[in-house]
């Protein structure tokens, strides 16, 4: 397995990524927004990529 190889899953609006290397997964939507996972320590890591086209209705998307 090499150092930078991934895991990839491909379904119909999103894609799945799994880094080999450590414990973070990434659910990347057909909109652009982007959802990653991962354990850091003992502690869930959570980050959200949204595009610039969604400046505006951000407010919307973390109020569901």
């Amino acid at each position: 397995m090499e150092f930078s190889e991934r895991f990839i899953l491909d379904f119909n609006s999103v894609v799945v990524l799994k880094c080999s290397i450590t414990s973070k997964y990434s659910a990347v939507f057909n909109s652009g927004i982007t959802v990653t996972i991962g354990k850091v320590d003992d502690i869930l890591e959570m980050m959200l990529l949204v595009p610039p086209i969604f400046k505006g209705a951000v407010y919307s998307i973390i109020l569901l």
